[in-house]
């Protein structure tokens, strides 16, 4: 579940905190911290009394946490924060590169489509040009209307119809 983050340092339980502070939050017994008053009855359904909240921080913030629990009170000791800071960094990263590689996939995938469209504007393009030069080349040639007429209905593919400057069919 999200960590609810709550204006003011006894609003919110440890999570939020570490999440919010980007700091690890250990308490050794969650009855005796009054910001886990509300959450006492369910930590006692579930089994559980110490809890070890860490940031799982990225470069753009916090991304989450991750929280141990034990049933026992327990004090963690100091290398056993810094091995689940460890873990939760590791956490963290493989989080934010999972991010980033669907960032660059979306990017790539964005740039393949304007690749592929832009390769059909110059197919077409280039068949213009192509379509032009042959009419250039029997105009040039002096070849009849209906010549060039007849070319150019074969090269669009498509019936053609010339008329004069007045609308009326050549």
């Amino acid at each position: 579940r999200a960590p609810l983050i709550r204006p003011g340092e006894l609003a919110e339980g440890p999570s939020s905190r570490a999440f919010r502070t980007q700091r690890p939050v250990v308490l050794a017994d969650i009855r005796a911290d009054i910001t886990c008053e509300e959450w006492e009855v369910m930590a006692a359904e579930q089994g559980y009394r110490s809890i070890l909240s860490l940031p799982l921080v990225a470069s753009e913030g916090s991304l989450g946490v991750l929280t141990c629990y034990t049933r026992d009170c327990r004090v963690f000791g100091a290398d056993e924060v810094v091995l689940m800071e460890t873990i939760a960094n590791q956490a963290a990263l493989a989080v934010e590169s999972t991010l980033l590689r669907e960032r660059q996939q979306a990017r790539i995938a964005a740039l393949e489509q304007r690749v592929a469209h832009l390769q059909e504007e110059h197919r077409i393009t280039r068949r213009a040009e192509d379509v032009h030069r042959d009419l250039m080349r029997l105009l040039l040639g002096g070849e009849s209307l209906e010549r060039i007429t007849r070319h150019l209905a074969e090269a669009v593919r498509s019936d053609v119809l010339v008329e004069d400057a007045a609308g009326h069919p050549l």
